[in-house]
């Protein structure tokens, strides 16, 4: 795994109160093994997701049945290589943060629009 992708996401597992536990390869077919990142939290129900840094990470207890462990990577290596949920994961963020910082300066009107710019993302990413 990349450093660079390695240390954001270590940094993201810090923002969510989560502990990073390693790097393992998760075998999905006889020709396809990935890399998925193990975490532990107490604070968060996630099985897993892609990070905006592309990663894939997993929860711990989901290495306990490796039927699920296999979905779960699955599912995820899914938006992985789905680049459309990159590009909406990052118009999201970008939608949210502008929005705050419009909100601070007082400009409400702009401030709504980037609302619901961020809701029709959101609709548009899920679809």
């Amino acid at each position: 795994m990349n450093k660079v992708i390695l240390s954001l996401t270590k940094a993201y597992l810090d923002s969510i109160n989560a502990d990073y536990l390693g790097v393992f390869n998760v075998p999905l077919t006889d020709k396809l093994n990935i890399e998925v990142i193990k975490f532990t939290s107490k604070h968060n129900a996630k099985l897993g997701q892609t990070a905006l840094t592309r990663a894939i990470i997993i929860h711990e207890k989901d290495f306990e049945n490796p039927d699920l462990l296999r979905y779960v990577a699955a599912h995820e290596y899914g938006h992985y290589k789905s680049l459309l949920s990159f590009v909406f994961s990052w118009l999201i963020l970008l939608a949210w943060v502008s929005g705050i910082v419009m909100f601070f300066y007082g400009l409400f009107t702009a401030e709504l629009a980037i609302l619901i710019w961020g809701i029709v993302i959101l609709v548009l990413g899920c679809v």
